[in-house]
């Protein structure tokens, strides 16, 4: 069996935010697999969203259709991710020579970060070098996606190792300007979110946005409306450019970010202060129980009101979401978190 060292596997940009104290748990994680000159790595449609493959030794091709062809060596620069940004539900990657792959879960890779603080500290010396006044500002500079996403409501509310956990499992891939990445009307798969290029969100006339055109830039994302209330999507997201997204399954999202937005009010300690329960079904549905609550305020606005509704609504209220075990109930504590709101699904509600 062919021993694998670390440093081979520092190349790699989903290992960047390991530190030190995590690489005997990656060594350990890994498989490895020795190849022959000829043989089939990845059969055509076999590839697996959650396994990460890496090209560690040796040289194969990606085999994306009979004319569309590529070669990629172990050494190259550009195998620096893993072959999954590579490799679509056409491809077939087959060794040009003898050589070695290793494969990680990205739940397993998660696992590894969510150990401990297993995630590398850059120290950034401002002495010695700055922008001075006479400098120029360049104009064309591309927004840091990066940071964008760690300063978006979203991030906010998530603990620093699930977004270390989430930017570490995200799987790359290259995009069209006119592609389309997500169709109104289909069933939510994945979370994306936008690391260069600008995409097109076209909503339809009858959903929240009632047809508006939305541009989003890098660092924002998309999708996760969808995965949260395990809807349809209410829009159609086209690329306006050729760009890089990131993306990672329903299953995913739910382990990193969808379980640190939904809190039930017995999972969290309550604010000292005012509380109102929100009921965000429609008038005629609710009934007149409230549910254990009958000294509390109870508000209600329909979820397709909500987003307009949020403006106006008071931030040092602590609010309780009805129903509890609903796709709106949750759709609506998802959106309240984000825009900076006390917002908790009512446990106590039937």
């Amino acid at each position: 069996m062919q021993s694998v060292a670390i440093n081979q596997l520092l190349q790699f940009r989903e290992f960047d935010l390991l530190s030190e104290l995590a690489h005997d748990s990656l060594l350990k994680a890994l498989s490895c697999q020795e190849f022959l000159k000829g043989s089939v790595l990845i059969k055509k449609g076999g590839i697996q969203s959650e396994l990460l493959h890496f090209l560690l030794v040796g040289r194969v091709e990606l085999r994306h259709s009979f004319d569309d062809r590529a070669q990629l060596e172990s050494s190259d620069l550009a195998n620096c991710h893993a072959l999954n940004v590579s490799v679509g539900k056409t491809t077939t990657v087959r060794a040009l020579s003898d050589g070695v792959l290793v494969s990680i879960s990205r739940g397993q890779l998660a696992n590894i970060l969510a150990q401990g603080n297993h995630y590398g500290i850059i120290q950034i010396d401002t002495a010695e070098e700055g922008i001075t006044a006479d400098e120029p500002i360049d104009d064309n500079f591309e927004k840091d996606w990066q940071t964008c996403f760690i300063q978006s409501p979203l991030a906010m509310n998530l603990p620093h190792e699930a977004i270390m956990q989430l930017l570490s499992v995200m799987e790359d891939f290259e995009v069209k300007a006119g592609q389309e990445i997500v169709k109104a009307q289909t069933e939510g798969d994945y979370f994306y979110l936008i690391k260069s290029g600008e995409v097109t969100v076209s909503t339809e006339d009858g959903g929240p946005y009632q047809g508006a055109s939305i541009t989003l830039e890098p660092g924002q994302y998309f999708g996760d409306e969808a995965l949260v209330a395990k809807t349809q999507r209410n829009a159609t997201v086209t690329m306006a450019s050729d760009g890089l997204l990131g993306r990672f399954s329903a299953e995913m999202f739910d382990e990193l970010i969808k379980t640190h937005l939904l809190i039930s009010k017995n999972e969290s300690k309550p604010i000292q202060g005012p509380v109102t329960v929100l009921d965000v079904r429609f008038p005629i549905e609710i009934k007149q129980n409230k549910a254990g609550h009958s000294d509390t305020a109870v508000q209600n606005i329909p979820i397709s009101l909500l987003r307009k509704g949020l403006s106006k609504m008071d931030q040092s209220v602590e609010y309780l979401i009805r129903p509890a075990n609903d796709c709106r109930g949750a759709l609506a504590t998802y959106l309240m978190r984000q825009a900076g709101f006390n917002a908790f699904i009512d446990s106590e509600a039937s």
